[in-house]
């Protein structure tokens, strides 16, 4: 019950699973793959064109420095956030490219700790797909981003699979590992 549950939660098939297991990417993830790089590209273009606005508004007022000056935060934010959404377009491509699927297998936690990368890419999550898609989790030492209809339905402190694309490490199909009953014996 609980595994066709995170199935569905997770829009992934016994199909999908069997081909990451193989370590191929099933034409439903290539689909998936292809409107993570639709979706940062726009953002990408989205980022541009208010960079381009607000670069329009800052040179506009040279004579008062002092308004200009106020405007570099946010010309700089929009920079990074256009050079993350341009470093993820690269990495869903070459993901694309390889059609090659990683795994990681271990204890599923809570991901408390995150790294300056992480946090950009939980930011760009959090920003163009909204916060259905804020929640993460760690299997060994690789933090994933799922929605909230996956993450409830996990056990944390089990054992599980978790298909990645490799590059990008978008999430896309996991399971979880039974243990043996009677391993105290």
């Amino acid at each position: 019950m609980r595994t066709l549950d995170l199935r569905q939660a997770g829009n992934f098939t016994w199909e999908d699973l069997n081909a990451n297991h193989e370590g191929s990417i099933t034409r439903r993830e290539r689909t998936k793959l292809k409107w993570r790089l639709v979706i940062s590209f726009v953002g990408c273009l989205v980022s541009l064109a208010i960079l381009w606005f607000v670069l329009i508004v800052s040179t506009s007022n040279w004579h008062d420095l002092s308004r200009s000056l106020v405007f570099i935060p946010y010309i700089v934010i929009f920079i990074v956030v256009i050079v993350s959404h341009v470093y993820q377009m690269k990495t869903i491509t070459d993901d694309l490219k390889s059609g090659h699927v990683d795994y990681v297998e271990g204890q599923l936690n809570h991901s408390l700790s995150l790294s300056r990368s992480t946090w950009l890419r939980y930011w760009s999550v959090l920003f163009v797909r909204g916060d259905r898609y804020a929640c993460t989790f760690k299997v060994e030492d690789v933090i994933f981003f799922a929605p909230k209809k996956v993450y409830h339905l996990l056990f944390f402190g089990k054992r599980y699979r978790v298909y990645y694309a490799p590059r990008s490490k978008i999430f896309l199909a996991m399971q979880r590992i039974r243990e043996d009953i009677n391993t105290s014996q």
